[in-house]
């Protein structure tokens, strides 16, 4: 889990999964012979053209926050590593030069599981995939200081655990994800689980008040059917609550 800097616009100071945003020159390296299994995310996201530009966003920012390079023929050599992830973030490296350096990558290791979809009346809006991928044992995890104060390795339970005590500051659909996580005892369990889905809904929450608290409200739930669009005040930041067991 990542903690990013409490300066940054959105959810600042909160812990998230690495992640980003689709860059074009994704979509490009996408379709290059560079990039290899791109089908598998395709079948699985038939009504998203882009399925495999954002698999290469999906590894790109994992190697930008995270130090992991998922997916690689072959690793880089430690010599190398640092400059090319120094060289990626300060933008004098393309990330292609990266992936024929290390022989190209294998868009197989990321596994579909989620769609999540930020709420109407928030000030920064994203339409986000979640993908689950086995790390390999040897590799070894470094944050990106930039846009990350810290970075720990949890349990999912942990991690439930800590954000319940209010220790773990976290958003729904990081709650969400992890709980979803939590219920298997082992990755590869986890990975047939995630591969089992027979679909992925588009979630997107609502933004509701109860009284002078704002709170998210999830479809299906009866504040869901209920909200507005209801617009974040100046200051105003995502709430972690959703709607009380009365209410689901």
């Amino acid at each position: 889990m990542l903690r990013r800097t409490k300066d940054l616009a959105f959810v600042g100071d909160t812990y998230v999964f690495p992640g980003g945003s689709l860059d074009p020159t994704d979509a490009e390296l996408a379709h290059t012979s560079w990039v290899r299994n791109a089908d598998a995310l395709e079948r699985r996201m038939p009504d998203e053209p882009s399925a495999a530009a954002l698999g290469v966003t999906a590894i790109r920012e994992a190697f930008e926050e995270a130090g992991i390079l998922l997916g690689a023929h072959h690793q880089l050599e430690p010599a190398h590593w640092a400059a090319a992830r120094q060289g990626l973030l300060a933008g004098e490296l393309a990330f292609g030069a990266i992936v024929d350096e290390v022989g190209g990558l294998d868009l197989g290791v990321l596994h579909y599981v989620a769609h999540w979809v930020t709420p109407k009346g928030s000030p920064r809006r994203f339409d986000t995939r979640f993908f689950l991928a086995a790390l390999p044992l040897d590799s070894v995890a470094s944050p990106d200081h930039g846009e990350v104060a810290e970075a720990r390795w949890l349990r999912p339970a942990d991690v439930l655990r800590l954000h319940e005590q209010g220790d773990l500051p976290l958003v729904p659909p990081t709650i969400a994800n992890v709980g979803w996580l939590a219920q298997w005892e082992s990755t590869e369990v986890a990975i047939a689980g995630a591969d089992a889905l027979d679909e992925i809904p588009r979630i997107e929450p609502r933004f509701w008040r109860d009284g002078t608290e704002l709170r998210i409200a999830l479809p299906g739930d009866p504040a869901w059917e209920r909200a507005g669009i209801t617009t974040l005040a100046p200051g105003e930041t995502i709430p972690s609550r959703v709607s009380p067991p009365n209410t689901r």
